[in-house]
């Protein structure tokens, strides 16, 4: 609805029972009952007066709810990503899994059209694990179906991560698209290098052993660079990417190498290095241990073996097409 603030016309959005005012240059957000806590909350490179019940940062929220936020007409974003710290909210991709049983029936209704991952098994492409992405109530999410488990390797294996991490064949998971976060490694000269602080899918750095390990010709590097690249950026996400150098390769998205996981400066200990898995990324069948999940580096060790991160923050290495490495992009943004 719209509403008069000395004299302009602005727009309240309520959403879950909170009112966001566009003020131009503050965001006000207030409960509908009227009582107000006074709060300021970094977005981007601005700061916005929030209120909110709680005194806590409103982090990803006022990420979502900007985007109803409209001021003569156009969409109020000073920026494509939100700023707490050392952490950056910049794009979206699948995550949680949906649990209430009421929204995976409407889900479920929802026209889906069913697309394979083109996942190996048995040393072939196969069509045995779908995706689907659909909208509902102004939210994205990502259906995913498999009528048989994803092995460890895109070759022979009789092992597999996904019914460890508690998913089965025959029923179709439910996954909600959300802000992804990234830490900042390094910020220089108005743009950060930054690396997602969540392991969000899981691949294969080659599928065929015998292609070794350049990452330069790898396939990790081309879904990078394509699926993962227009999935989780819109076009004005995309316009503030710039090119990261990894290993002497540029590129618009890219994975760490091995000298920067055994920086100091970024990790002062193999602790520092472990990171969680989504729920989508364990769905995938990601390698998960004590609430921690193993990441891919993007340095081969010898002729058809590459580096990882395992759970426990050390660093290992592996066959290239064992597929239960986790995937934690690094990209660089103009802040």
């Amino acid at each position: 609805e719209s509403t008069q603030i000395n004299g302009e016309t602005h727009y309240i959005v309520t959403i879950e029972g909170l009112n966001i005012v566009d003020l131009g240059n503050d965001v006000e957000i207030c409960l509908t009952d009227g009582e107000v806590y006074s709060q300021t909350v970094t977005y981007g490179a601005e700061s916005f007066a929030a209120r909110t019940k709680e005194d806590e940062s409103l982090g990803a929220l006022v990420v979502a709810m900007m985007k109803y936020i409209r001021s003569a007409g156009e969409y109020f974003d000073p920026k494509a990503y939100q700023r707490e710290d050392d952490l950056i909210y910049f794009g979206e991709y699948p995550q949680t899994l949906v649990e209430d049983e009421a929204l995976i029936d409407v889900l479920g209704e929802q026209t889906a059209v069913w697309q394979s991952y083109s996942y190996y098994a048995g040393g072939e492409i196969s069509d045995y694990m779908q995706y689907a992405d659909v909208e509902y109530d102004g939210e994205r999410y990502r259906g995913v179906k498999f009528t048989q488990y994803r092995m460890d390797t895109t070759t022979y294996s009789t092992t597999t991560w996904q019914d460890d991490n508690g998913y089965d064949t025959g029923t179709v998971y439910w996954f909600r698209y959300e802000p992804i976060r990234w830490r900042i490694l390094s910020e220089e000269n108005g743009t950060a290098v930054l690396v997602c602080d969540t392991v969000l899918d899981g691949r294969e750095f080659n599928a065929n052993v015998t292609d070794g390990n350049d990452y330069a010709e790898s396939d990790i590097r081309a879904w990078l660079n394509n699926v993962f690249y227009e999935t989780a950026f819109d076009a004005e996400g995309r316009e503030i990417i710039e090119i990261t150098d990894a290993d002497g390769i540029g590129d618009k998205v890219c994975l760490m190498d091995e000298t920067t996981a055994n920086d100091g400066g970024f990790f002062a200990d193999a602790a520092a290095r472990r990171k969680s898995a989504s729920d989508y990324a364990a769905c995938q069948g990601v390698k998960t241990d004590d609430g921690y999940a193993s990441w891919m580096l993007g340095t081969g060790e010898s002729a058809a073996n590459v580096y990882y991160v395992y759970c426990t923050g050390e660093l290992y290495f592996q066959p290239v097409n064992y597929t239960n490495m986790g995937i934690c992009p690094m990209i660089t943004i103009v802040l």
